[in-house]
């Protein structure tokens, strides 16, 4: 594409204007319907029409906005909260159009073609399950609900047509994160948890450790682990825009990010989400370990110590509680904590049920329901209720078998490969900005496998938007134009 054809459908200064004029229209329209007493849906729409204006004008701002969106969660916040079911459907039908407007500019969309051949794929061994579980309509339906997300995430990918595109799509997870977490912050310490803000700052009354119950925010979402899984993945979004700015303001931007995120995760009391962000901060600091300075370790050091000052009393005392009825199941004993040992029973109530469907499990969505008879043949903990497995790869293992496992595996070796492939080729053609971005990429993939093996597929949108994203990442960072002006350098 010639250098007036990049002018003319680049995303330069026309975003900001663009994303200014919709907030403050947008905003202005949806107080005077406030004032006037309509009904909820109907403040939706002229914020909605001027979104979708600028979403067909700028990729940039569509790319932003979609992924705010995705990641807020904010079309089942809106259903469940408000009785408003139909932004789902108009999300969809906005990125067709925004995508098919950008394709007959000129964007690319090839970026699209490894995602969509590897979730079809994945997708149709999920499907093919159908064929021996005990509730072949069940397995559909949740296997539908997946194909759903893959398509709205192949959506969102065929507009992210270069390395600056990603880029944007990080720092929106980051800026969606940085907003739930000041709600989840504000709720803390000045609501009591007695205000929702509109859905996207649920809490409940669960238990912390021992004998004491307290409030868990769950952001967006309805459980807490989940909530603590999804900021994970944007924390090392934000450490890695602290460590690599382009200017002061933005590396500030980072750090501040950072820590807000950092605060809402410890106030999830989740056990997992903090092991979670300890994985994707340890690959993040292997991917940096020639460019943390003696600064970055002096802002770590205090961030540290304000988060242990700031850190809930009985933080502690829940992972202590853990880690003593881990001990006293793993003995055969009864773990004194609740969570952890009915956990336990969870996990070995999967392991039973691999033992005894082995090859192909019992059906995509179908494990739970076979909970209740396995923990009362085996004298495990029944719990009143069918359960999850609370581990992503048993939950693979015991409803799709070691097959399935094969699939799983590798969907996710592909993933991990094209994020270091990408990296790889990024670093020697010393391209550092696009690098940092993937770099991160790869750690908060880190995060995520590390907390699923204490949480099963829960919300799905995020896994995938992680996966099919970065099997897009080679196609994306392949520059003929870059390529070019190396050689010419070499040969001058």
């Amino acid at each position: 594409m010639g250098q007036a054809n990049s002018q003319v459908y680049d995303v330069g200064a026309a975003p900001s204007a663009v994303a200014l004029m919709v907030v403050l229209i947008g905003g202005m329209a949806i107080f005077a319907l406030f004032l006037s007493g309509l009904p909820a849906y109907m403040l939706l729409l002229p914020f909605a029409l001027c979104l979708a204006v600028a979403i067909v004008r700028s990729t940039g701002f569509a790319v932003i906005a979609f992924t705010v969106i995705i990641y807020m969660n904010a079309s089942a916040v809106l259903a469940n909260s408000h009785g408003i079911r139909i932004l789902g459907d108009l999300l969809a039908v906005l990125m067709i159009v925004a995508a098919s407007y950008h394709y007959l500019s000129g964007k690319r969309i090839d970026q699209v073609i490894v995602p969509l051949l590897a979730c079809s794929v994945y997708l149709a061994s999920l499907a093919a399950t159908a064929l021996y579980a005990r509730d072949p309509g069940a397995v559909l339906i949740k296997a539908l609900g997946s194909a759903k997300i893959c398509a709205v995430t192949v959506l969102l990918i065929a507009l992210i047509h270069s390395m600056k595109q990603f880029h944007k799509m990080c720092v929106a997870i980051v800026v969606a994160a940085m907003l739930m977490s000041t709600l989840t912050i504000v709720q803390y310490l000045y609501t009591g948890y007695s205000h929702d803000f509109a859905g996207f700052a649920i809490a409940s009354v669960q238990h912390v450790s021992g004998k004491m119950d307290g409030w868990r925010p769950s952001g967006p979402l309805t459980d807490p682990n989940f909530y603590a899984q999804i900021l994970v993945i944007a924390l090392p979004l934000a450490l890695q825009i602290m460590i690599s700015g382009a200017t002061r303001s933005y590396a500030i931007f980072g750090m501040v990010a950072s820590v807000i995120i950092m605060t809402a995760l410890l106030l999830t009391f989740s056990r997992g989400g903090l092991l979670g962000a300890a994985a994707s901060l340890l690959v993040l600091l292997f991917i940096n370990r020639h460019r943390i300075t003696r600064k970055h370790m002096m802002i770590a050091v205090l961030a540290g110590g304000v988060g242990l000052i700031a850190m809930p009393s009985h933080y502690l005392d829940r992972f202590n509680a853990g880690l003593s009825s881990l001990k006293q199941v793993s003995t055969g004993g009864i773990g004194k904590d609740a969570a952890i040992s009915g956990r336990a029973s969870e996990l070995l109530a999967a392991v039973y049920v691999v033992e005894k469907y082995p090859l192909l499990g019992v059906g995509y969505g179908e494990f739970k329901s076979y909970y209740q008879e396995v923990s009362i043949a085996r004298g495990l903990m029944a719990r009143g209720s069918d359960r999850e497995t609370h581990s992503l790869y048993l939950e693979v293992l015991s409803e799709r078998g070691i097959v399935g496992f094969l699939f799983f595996s590798t969907l996710m070796i592909l993933t991990v490969a094209s994020v270091l492939k990408t990296l790889s080729y990024l670093q020697r053609q010393r391209r550092v900005a696009a690098a940092n971005a993937v770099g991160a990429w790869g750690a908060a993939i880190a995060g995520y496998l590390a907390t699923s093996m204490f949480l099963h597929e829960g919300y799905a949108q995020y896994p995938w938007l992680l996966i099919l994203t970065a099997l897009a990442l080679p196609t994306l960072a392949w520059d003929p134009d870059y390529e070019r002006k190396l050689r010419g350098r070499a040969r001058a």
